[in-house]
């Protein structure tokens, strides 16, 4: 339900570590491909009948992971300073091998894996010695030098290790309880890591890598109109080479792909192709060579020679393109956006189908004086002028014809003629180029419509008169809510989930004659976690967000000692649960279904610059209606660049955030991946079958080996594959055409946007609710109505709430 989780930027924790029960792929059902599930109108009774679903309210529910807050540019990190403890060479390349057998360090490059060797510490461990309890939280990483270690679970010894070997690991990547006990054997030496220092290397490396990136590639004058999104996103591709003093970078005449900018060092540049010639250019730190490979093929027009040991930041054309597609379309596609969403008649377009028609948009160019159109000739052509200016002129009733009057100016941004896409009807003025140069992008009616179909359908789109009557009683019932509704009007009938902080119950409205949740943390412990920033974060995402398929909270309230959320109440119970009911497994249309309910939400959260960061069945409600709900925004968070604090669900994080290289937008379209290779086999692909290992699943995370069922639907697996791309830049829904990809993707064809999100479409299954008090669809609790006693700290950190 979504209940009492808050955002981990401020704490070290773990809450819910219970045993993984999902099925294990072996013994997850195959796919049929026709295989639809339960119809809506049989599944009432159907499930009610069933004992099963006594059975998937008791299922195990996966627990969430996070860690204290972490930022590179701290006052802490920035602090911080390698040990540089002496290692003689032996012991160095014992260490190095150490750290590059182990997966999370297999990827450093070799400066980070410096700074990581700088950091480690020595110490001596006695014989019989515990240096890790099983149950504690631990934060430090060993590397065994000499001596042997042996290890324990519940007191039964399961394994050992030597010199060269390492355990721990975990410990860097949050503050978990150790998985088993660590005795020493035999006097030994071990080399420490502690996680704050691991993260500072690998985050903070990266953020100020990613950071000078940025400004490097700011400084290129063809990339100056690129939004600060798109900036960021192209960064993330670059890669450092490093070339020898004398070295040839580049050799007039070979074809160029790549693009150069120079970090540090000195190169040549010389259009003759020798060290002599008297064109010879030297350019050095923070200049740059090559960007006309990013617009085109065309031979080098020089070569470039490296005069110092040369360090360069590269870009590919290739990689270039995936991301953003063609320079000048993306340009254009800013241009579009920006304009286009001003035009009141495109105002009932989706960001979706706005960035389709932003592709479809054809380049047109005019010499000064060519008439673009003229006035009483038919139009079906709209313009959105690029480059250049242009003149409305218009003939006026008593002025001699062939004199028209001179109406309006009009420059780069501004459009034109957008009323020949509505209908049929001669044009009103003429338009005049007036620039030696006039480049227009235009699109004509026939292309629309084949692509969004007729505009006066889009212009008029409106629920139907059952979904008005509704929406407008809603619309009341919020505004009463908002303006008057006191927490004394409530009453509390029943707990539907608890957490960390508080619980949520039910409470019904006598005022409204309607039940919501309401969502009750009690502030002593969010202060004990350091969560107060946290859970005004929270509040303030979900009162940003108004979309269909998300919880909506409606209004906040605080006493002395709790916090109060009153939210929709969703009585359908979680997907989780229906996966449970069904054998663990869905049907590849209703999968579909459920993954583009998420997905619609998932991409408005993106549009708001919110990354939800922790995607499961277990956080997806089924409203009355059967479709989805997105609940629990904890750890949801606003992310301009990239954020580095871990958390989330173990089964569903994304190898950037395993390794904590820094993440975005991209985790949320893994997850969606994870999800749906879930909802079709019962499991999450890199699941641990033996028990739910932490560490086994991250592994398994940044090996990125995913095992399909042999009948797994051929759409869905080529959607997840592109899904579940390590490389986050790769990844789909962060390349060129963002979400609108995914919703491309060939297994969502059939899928309706508009009228998913208008709840048009059929769901597949419509949960037995008999009426708002109906809480069988959750498990039972005790209820406990204890809140601890909370002394203000005199902060006030709670007075917006």
């Amino acid at each position: 339900m979504g209940c009492t989780q808050s955002a981990p930027e401020e704490t070290s924790s773990i809450q819910g570590r219970k045993k993984n029960t999902t099925k294990s792929l072996a013994s997850a059902p195959l796919i049929d491909e026709s295989y639809e599930g339960v119809s809506g109108d049989q599944a009432p009774d159907t499930l009610r009948a069933d004992s099963k679903i006594h059975l998937a309210l008791s299922a195990k529910r996966r627990g969430d992971i996070f860690d204290e807050s972490f930022q590179p540019d701290s006052k802490e990190l920035k602090s911080y300073k390698n040990a540089l403890v002496d290692k003689d060479e032996e012991v160095e390349e014992l260490l190095k091998n150490a750290l590059q057998n182990n997966i999370l360090f297999r990827d450093l490059s070799d400066g980070q894996l410096t700074f990581v060797l700088n950091a480690l510490t020595t110490e001596t461990v006695e014989e019989g010695t515990e240096i890790i309890k099983e149950g504690d939280t631990g934060h430090v990483f060993f590397i065994v030098e000499e001596g042997s270690f042996g290890f324990e679970i519940n007191g039964a010894n399961v394994g050992s290790c030597g010199a060269g070997d390492s355990f721990g690991e975990l410990a860097l990547l949050y503050n978990c309880p150790r998985a088993a006990t660590v005795r020493c054997l035999e006097e030994a030496q071990v080399w420490c890591l502690e996680r704050a220092t691991y993260r500072h290397i690998i985050a903070g490396n990266v953020a100020k890598k990613q950071q000078e990136i940025r400004k490097a590639l700011r400084r290129v004058s063809l990339l100056q109109q690129l939004s600060e999104e798109q900036v960021n996103r192209v960064s993330d591709a670059v890669e450092t080479v490093h070339f020898k003093a004398g070295e040839t970078i580049l050799r007039k005449g070979d074809e160029g792909s790549v693009f150069y900018m120079i970090r540090r060092g000195e190169v040549k540049c010389t259009r003759a192709g020798s060290r002599e010639s008297s064109y010879d250019i030297i350019l050095g730190e923070g200049e740059y060579f090559g960007e006309r490979a990013l617009l085109m093929d065309e031979p080098r027009a020089a070569n470039v020679i490296a005069l110092t040991d040369v360090d360069c930041l590269v870009l590919d054309r290739e990689a270039f393109l995936s991301i953003l597609g063609p320079l000048r379309e993306a340009l254009d596609s800013n241009l579009g956006m920006r304009v286009i969403g001003t035009i009141p008649m495109f105002s009932q377009l989706s960001e979706h189908e706005l960035r389709k028609m932003m592709r479809a948009l054809r380049e047109e160019r005019f010499k000064r004086g060519d008439v673009v159109i003229r006035q009483d000739d038919p139009g079906s052509k709209f313009y959105l002028i690029r480059e250049g200016t242009a003149k409305v002129t218009k003939t006026v009733e008593g002025v001699r014809r062939g004199a028209p009057t001179d109406v309006a100016e009009l420059s780069a941004g501004e459009y034109f003629g957008e009323g020949a896409l509505l209908k049929d009807e001669p044009r009103a003025a003429n338009v005049v180029a007036t620039s030696e140069e006039l480049v227009c992008l235009t699109m004509d009616r026939d292309a629309f419509e084949k692509l969004l179909g007729p505009l006066q359908k889009i212009m008029k789109r409106e629920l139907d008169q059952r979904d008005d009557e509704i929406n407008e009683v809603v619309k009341k019932q919020v505004a009463l809510v908002e303006e008057s509704l006191k927490l004394s009007d409530l009453k509390i009938l029943q707990t539907l989930g608890t957490g960390t902080f508080g619980r949520v119950k039910l409470v019904s409205c006598e005022k409204l004659g309607r039940t919501y949740a309401l969502k009750m943390l009690q502030k002593a412990q969010i202060v004990a976690y350091r969560q107060q920033k946290n859970v005004m974060n929270e509040k303030n995402i979900l009162m940003e967000c108004d979309h269909p398929f998300i919880l909506k909270l409606y209004k906040t309230f605080r006493d002395r000692h709790s916090l109060y959320f009153l939210l929709e109440v969703v009585l359908g119970g979680e997907l989780f649960t229906l996966l449970h009911i069904r054998g663990g497994a869905l049907g590849n249309a209703d999968a579909r279904f459920y993954a583009a309910c998420v997905l619609d939400a998932i991409e408005y959260l993106h549009s708001l610059s919110i990354v939800y960061r922790d995607l499961k069945p277990e956080n997806l409600m089924i409203s009355a209606e059967g479709y989805i709900k997105v609940v629990d925004f904890g750890f949801a968070k606003k992310v301009a660049d990239k954020t580095y604090t871990l958390c989330g669900t173990p089964e569903y994080l994304a190898p950037e955030l395993v390794l904590g290289k820094g993440h975005n937008k991209a985790v949320d379209n893994w997850a969606i991946g994870i999800l749906i290779f879930e909802m079709l086999t019962g499991a999450s692909p890199f699941a641990d079958p033996r028990g739910g290992d932490h560490m086994v699943i991250c592994k398994n995370i940044v090996r990125g080996k995913i095992d399909f069922p042999r009948r797994f639907p051929e759409k869905a697996r080529d959607l997840v594959q592109q899904l579940l791309v390590r490389d986050a830049h790769q990844r789909l829904g962060s390349l060129v055409g963002g979400t609108a990809e995914i919703k491309e993707h060939p297994w969502f064809k059939s899928v309706d946007w508009n009228e998913l999100r208008r709840m048009r479409l059929k769901a597949p299954w419509i949960p037995p609710i008999r009426d708002g008090l109906d809480t069988s669809n959750f498990d039972p609790y005790p209820e406990d109505d204890y809140v601890e006693p909370y002394k203000p700290t005199g902060t006030q950190w709670d007075a917006d709430f």
